[in-house]
């Protein structure tokens, strides 16, 4: 019985298709590339498609700087303004962050044509 509850458990870590963090730690290169591409927009829609009761939250933005998370690796932190006024800060994952392209919405990480899933395709708000 034990057994087969250790396999169970097994097959549903390997089977569990985890979303969190797919772009949260990058290169200082591709840091520096997401700052850039980001000082370029006047609004951002952070956003997990693929997580339950994630509601898309637009910003405006105030200002982007570089993380260091250590290791060698760096983040992008942005702060921002909600829609009700609110300051945010938030540390961006790249697959859940959305820049406007002409009329759709679009992942930075897919833009940037990093290796992620953001669950969502180019999107209208």
């Amino acid at each position: 019985m034990k057994k087969s509850i250790l396999i169970f458990v097994f097959l549903i870590l390997c089977f569990n298709k985890s979303n969190a963090d797919q772009l949260l730690y990058l290169s200082r290169a591709q840091a520096d590339s997401t700052i850039k591409l980001l000082e370029k927009q006047e609004k951002i829609i952070v956003w997990c498609a693929c997580c339950q009761n994630d509601p898309k939250i637009i910003l405006s933005f105030c200002s982007l700087k570089l993380g260091n998370r250590g290791n060698g690796y760096f983040g992008v932190v942005i702060t921002g303004i909600d829609p009700a006024g609110k300051s945010v800060v938030r540390e961006l994952d790249l697959a859940y962050t959305h820049i406007k392209i002409k009329d759709k919405w679009i992942a930075v990480g897919s833009y940037l044509k990093y290796d992620c899933d953001p669950c969502t395709k180019p999107f209208n708000v």
